[in-house]
């Protein structure tokens, strides 16, 4: 064989060979594939929408609760601002109370009953 018969030759097989293209099975395995991808990608969306949407009412419970904060520590300050803006009898009458209910501070003579039952 020459040379150039052996090269008509496999020109030949090559014109003659079929393009290999995917087989059913090969198909349905590349469509599993993609079907388990997208359900996985599906199951990870989901399940970060759950868990952001749980982070927002941690976040949204919290802020209730510093704004109930603010709330009382601004009364707070309005009872500070009138003891301070207030004229003298008043700041004696708080001060008598303050000391009286927080320092358990009491008259002279003066008698203090105290339940001990806890009604």
């Amino acid at each position: 064989m020459k040379l150039t018969e052996m090269s008509e030759n496999t020109i030949r097989k090559f014109r003659n060979r079929k393009k290999a293209t995917p087989t059913s099975q090969e198909l349905s395995r590349v469509n599993r594939l993609i079907l388990i991808i997208f359900a996985v990608f599906m199951v990870y969306a989901l399940v970060t929408v759950l868990s952001q949407r749980r982070n927002i009412e941690l976040k949204t419970q919290e802020l209730e609760s510093k704004k109930n904060e603010i709330a009382i520590q601004e009364l707070k300050s309005e009872e500070i601002d009138n003891i301070l803006n207030s004229n003298e009898a008043d700041n004696a009458a708080y001060i008598e109370k303050s000391a009286r209910e927080n320092l358990d501070y009491a008259y002279k003579d003066e008698r203090i009953f105290i339940n001990i039952s806890g009604d």
